[in-house]
């Protein structure tokens, strides 16, 4: 189960990057830069918010486990470029 997860996290940056490629390739950038700023406003702090909550139902050792997937024990040392994968593996917790 997890292996499929993690292919499917795979798959879905593939589709990513080779839509942000086609858009450089033909037009002129500036899609890709709004595209760009939009994934860096997802600020720390709701990330921190939306991992309280999840620990506050439960799911606290769950949390520990995507954080250490993540390379920290700590939410300040995840790589900010992280937080938008983080928050989908942390809402997805049932």
């Amino acid at each position: 189960m997890a292996r499929m997860k993690r292919l499917k996290e795979i798959h879905e940056s593939l589709v990513e990057i080779t839509e942000d490629l086609a858009t450089l390739l033909y037009s002129d950038g500036q899609e890709v830069t709004e595209k760009t700023e939009k994934k860096v406003s997802i600020e720390i702090e709701e990330v921190r918010h939306t991992l309280a909550n999840k620990s506050r139902a439960g799911f606290t050792e769950d949390i520990k486990a995507l954080l250490k997937k993540y390379g920290s024990d700590k939410l300040s040392q995840v790589d900010p470029k992280d937080y938008e994968s983080l928050l989908k593996d942390v809402e997805a917790l049932k």
